[in-house]
């Protein structure tokens, strides 16, 4: 199966791209801005979409100095009136971009949990399952990796990998 270079990747917040530690506070998982700042540099569009609120999302993005390489930052409490799994929540992420054509091959969706799977799925985009052995256990069990043509990444740097991989085949 040839895995096309995706024109926009769609993360989730928590768990895919930051962590709590110890003392609640908001940390970057390792490499996460290399990802990102990658993505940029490969002309993929990149947007976050989270149930949080944006403001907090904003507040946290500048911190790092995301905010240079991210198309639209979607927090569903307060700024839109759906929240994931809603497929609507994707064309809100999207907003800015020339895509007409949302499939597996145009858009990705990164997460780490069921909701974010479920998003993709009803979006009809391909699920990127970050770090969740159990989780793809289960999905794996019900059929919808084979289905679904989901992709499983260990870590930010697998995925890096993968996209230069697919970047390399598709030049």
């Amino acid at each position: 199966m040839k895995i096309l270079k995706p024109k926009a990747i769609i993360f989730d917040w928590n768990g895919t791209l930051v962590y709590n530690d110890d003392n609640n506070a908001i940390k970057l998982l390792p490499n996460s801005f290399k990802l990102i700042k990658k993505l940029y540099e490969m002309n993929i569009f990149v947007s976050i979409v989270s149930n949080t609120y944006c403001t907090f999302l904003n507040r946290t993005i500048k911190r790092y100095q995301l905010d240079k390489y991210l198309l639209n930052v979607i927090g569903t409490r307060g700024e839109v009136e759906c929240k994931k799994p809603d497929k609507e929540v994707i064309n809100h992420a999207l907003v800015g971009t020339d895509i007409t054509d949302i499939n597996l091959d145009t858009v990705w969706m990164v997460g780490n949990s069921m909701q974010d799977i479920e998003t993709a799925y009803n979006a009809n985009i391909r699920p990127i399952i970050f770090g969740e052995e159990l989780l793809k256990e289960i999905l794996e069990e019900n059929g919808f990796q084979k289905n679904k043509k989901a992709i499983f990444i260990k870590s930010h740097s697998d995925f890096l990998k993968k996209l230069e991989e697919i970047d390399h085949e598709n030049t």
